[in-house]
């Protein structure tokens, strides 16, 4: 558990419903011209993963100049993740890529998720608040291991929707939500409503280039955005300390001093809210004739998998209280006929786009099939030459080894021929010594005498031989 005053603030939110003005609001607090909290910007944002071994990169993103306007966000005096970077070495060994999207609905990944924010909380210097966009289906299992107060800050989803196209990040960002494990059942139905296409890469970068390629219509966009906004919902009405909603707290003066109470109770103090202003378009029936058939669609799947529907009528009412009118309740003086012919071409643009993406998708999976083909062809071809190399081998061997026998056997025929030669030498020299004894006067002269010799040895075996028998 925390230290007496110590304990962790958490706003939990979807993205673009008003979090960077809250966690401003918190950060700009002094006591004693210090900070009184030490306010941290989206923790669990993949820059930090990528910031492990380089926390610098977490001060590339300033608190004001393109970047700041490009999203409307406010002004702010240091970078979105100061506070991140200057305990960068007591977190740098713990965060893991999986708690960015893959543990977004909980899962094995909830323990990494403590133990990263739980090394933040301990090594602020004052009483730590996080704001995080990635945690809302997690505030009950965060609430359980590392206590605290937690709050869910929400938005009209209609207007939150349109501040999603400010950049192509949230469309991608979603589609990393749905490819995460262990999702609901009704995420499961969504998908395979909307032909969800599944991506095996582990990474986030991966994840992002992937789905960066693959655009959602615009009706897959806000079935998306609206699921994760009900899911929200009733994770804060089961779960959070009290909700914020930023569109009454922009334009209620009674609602921001019931909010300042609250925080009050949470032991939050030296906030204004005076400053407090998201914007607010105005709709009609033709924008009520694109969102309210989808939301309908997805109310019933929620139905259908077994969601309390007092939980889901709750919800409903609290969204309903703050709807936006269809009179139109912006303070800029345009056409309604002209914002509502805009937007028809904005979501006839995202269509087009998305058209365009999965046609290209297609055609870069045929190229890629055949350069797959192609390769396995290649492969296929070295395997032949391969064999044919290492055949061509072993006959090259076979014939040397032939050609070193054929060699021995001609040596030994050599030996074969100068020894007959030899031996036909010697025989010519025999019979040349032969044929001069024969021709000798004393072979003449002592032939009778080896005659006699011969027949005397005959008749003494003669005699032997009788005896003995």
């Amino acid at each position: 558990m925390s230290e007496p005053g110590r304990d962790p603030f958490f706003i939990h939110s979807l993205h673009r419903s008003g979090s960077t003005y809250l966690f401003n609001v918190l950060r700009r607090v002094t006591r004693d011209g210090t900070p009184r909290y030490t306010c941290f910007q989206e923790p669990i944002h993949e820059l930090a993963v990528d910031a492990r071994y380089n926390p610098d990169i977490l001060l590339t993103i300033e608190g004001s100049g393109s970047f700041q306007q490009a999203v409307r966000h406010p002004k702010l005096e240091k970078p979105y993740f100061q506070e991140l970077y200057d305990i960068h070495s007591a977190w740098k060994d713990v965060i893991s890529s999986e708690i960015v999207y893959s543990g977004y609905f909980g899962g094995a990944a909830v323990n990494a998720t403590s133990s990263y924010l739980r090394a933040i909380i301990e090594a602020a210097p004052n009483r730590p608040v996080i704001q995080e966009c990635r945690t809302p289906l997690r505030m009950a299992l965060l609430k359980r291991q590392l206590g605290g107060s937690h709050v869910f800050l929400w938005r009209n989803p209609w207007d939150q929707w349109w501040s999603l196209k400010t950049t192509d990040y949230f469309d991608t960002a979603h589609q990393l939500i749905l490819n995460a494990p262990g999702c609901p059942q009704v995420v499961s139905i969504l998908k395979e409503y909307i032909g969800f296409e599944a991506c095996a890469e582990s990474s986030v970068g991966a994840q992002l280039s992937f789905y960066g390629l693959r655009r959602p219509s615009a009706e897959a966009s806000y079935l998306v955005h609206f699921t994760l906004y009900m899911l929200a919902m009733l994770e804060a009405g089961r779960t959070a300390d009290f909700l914020i909603n930023i569109d009454k707290l922009s334009s209620s003066c009674d609602y921001r001093a019931e909010i300042l109470d609250k925080l009050e109770a949470c032991r939050i103090q030296g906030v204004d809210f005076s400053d407090c202003s998201v914007a607010q378009a105005p709709y009609d029936n033709g924008d009520a004739a694109f969102f309210e058939p989808l939301e309908r669609r997805v109310l019933k799947w929620f139905e259908e998998t077994g969601n309390e529907p007092e939980q889901i009528a709750h919800a409903q009412r609290l969204r309903e209280e703050s709807a936006p009118s269809l009179a139109g309740r912006s303070k800029i003086k345009r056409s309604s006929v002209e914002i509502r012919r805009l937007r028809d071409v904005l979501i006839r643009t995202e269509n087009r786009e998305a058209a365009a993406l999965r046609d290209l998708g297609g055609r870069v999976a045929a190229q890629q099939s055949k350069l797959i083909s192609l390769d396995q062809e290649n492969k296929d071809a070295e395997r032949v030459r391969g064999q044919l190399e290492a055949s061509l081998a072993e006959e090259r061997e076979a014939k040397g080894a032939q050609e070193a026998q054929l060699a021995e056997e001609r040596s030994a025929r050599v030996d074969l021929e100068n020894r007959l030669a030899a031996e036909r030498e010697a025989r010519l020299q025999l019979e040349a010594r032969l044929a001069q004894t024969y021709a000798s006067i004393s072979w003449w002269i002592t032939k009778p005498l080896r005659f006699a010799g011969n027949k005397a040895r005959w008749r003494w075996f003669q005699i032997r031989n009788k005896f003995l028998s």
